[in-house]
């Protein structure tokens, strides 16, 4: 790592520590919609309701008139963002492009965000955005089935079939009927032939089902990796797919043991492991995985950083106050997998331009 990233880094998070004990999350779901956690007004709040409710009728400009009133009386507000990316993805793109990029620094750890842009990727015909934008959604929200079904529909688009096909078997064992997902991939392209309103290309017989014993759950995206491509390091052997699939599934279900030994399985380490489990919402096996890398490895910044994001996640502000000290310059730089989950850090506790700040210093030259 550059001389000084590290205290950008750790100033920076500093500066978003609140001194006793910080504002209150504030959550609400809005016709199967969340709000993102910090206080929003009650001017931004009823603009933002007129705004789902003209969205949901279908006027979209009357829609993307209240959230911009909505984002004038509270612009840190990210799912209006989104919201407001969402409506104006056919319209304007270059603005619905902006109101994602300030909905992804607001709220880089909600499902909503994430599932509106991966929506508009699909519409737009964007598959790689699509593919990185539903598996985010995945991550960060693994109970919501319709994060399932956009990844699974950016498979079909990229023609990803059989890891498509593992997908929504996977997903339709994991959520209730209620959820309403497709029963087949031809459904799933019938979503986007209703949308699109023009045929599909045909779907080949020869779709190679599940493998006996295939996890349960969503753990794996069109790179064949883990529910974030861009997360794990390069490995095609299939050994390793399936020790990276039964590793999502055992973080998703809690399962420590199961975990550790699958990470073993596919070769990474336990700061590896802390940060995959932040990202899957499990901050107590992300805790113990970063502080037995820290206990013999207090330089290890992957597993300082897993340690933050982990404290940040179960609310414990002595952990993060523990953790946001500044480590000494003579150490190995992060990887990219540990700057994502900074930036996003940064972004939440602090803001967008600490999380701007440590974007660049990271990318500067080494």
């Amino acid at each position: 790592m550059i001389r000084g990233l590290g205290g950008v880094f750790f100033l920076s998070l500093s500066l978003g520590l609140p001194a006793c004990g910080g504002e209150s999350a504030v959550a609400r779901v809005v016709d199967g919609h969340d709000i993102d956690g910090h206080f929003i007004t009650p001017d931004a709040y009823a603009e933002f309701l007129d705004g789902a409710l003209l969205e949901d009728n279908g006027d979209l400009r009357g829609a993307e008139a209240a959230y911009r009133r909505a984002l004038d009386e509270d612009g840190g507000a990210a799912e209006v963002w989104a919201r407001l990316g969402r409506v104006r993805c056919a319209s304007n793109p270059r603005g619905s492009d902006e109101a994602f990029r300030q909905a992804r620094f607001r709220g880089p750890s909600l499902g909503a965000v994430w599932r509106a842009d991966a929506e508009c990727a699909l519409d737009r015909g964007d598959v790689p955005r699509a593919r990185d934008a539903a598996g985010r959604a995945a991550a960060v929200d693994p109970g919501n089935a319709q994060a399932s079904l956009l990844v699974v529909r950016a498979l079909v688009r990229a023609r990803e079939l059989e890891l498509a096909e593992r997908w929504l078997r996977a997903a339709r064992l994991l959520y209730p009927e209620s959820a309403g997902l497709p029963a087949s991939l031809a459904a799933v392209m019938n979503i986007d032939v209703a949308r699109a309103g023009s045929p599909p290309a045909p779907i080949p017989a020869a779709v190679t089902p599940p493998q006996p014993g295939a996890p349960a759950v969503p753990a794996q995206t069109a790179a064949g990796t883990n529910v974030v491509p861009s997360t794990s390091p390069g490995h095609d052997a299939p050994e390793r797919r399936d020790a990276m699939a039964a590793l999502d599934a055992a973080l998703m279900a809690g399962d420590a043991v199961a975990a550790r030994n699958a990470a073993m399985r596919a070769h990474l380490d336990n700061a590896w492991l802390a940060l995959r489990a932040v990202e899957l919402g499990q901050p107590a096996l992300a805790k113990e995985a970063a502080e037995t890398t820290l206990a013999a490895e207090p330089g290890n910044v992957d597993a300082r950083i897993a340690a933050l994001a982990a404290a940040d996640l179960g609310r414990d502000e002595a952990a993060l106050r523990r953790y946001a000290t500044k480590l000494p310059d003579a150490r190995e730089p992060p990887s990219a997998f540990a700057l994502r989950v900074m930036t996003a850090l940064l972004a939440r506790r602090a803001g967008t331009d600490a999380a701007h700040a440590f974007e660049k210093a990271s990318a500067a030259p080494r």
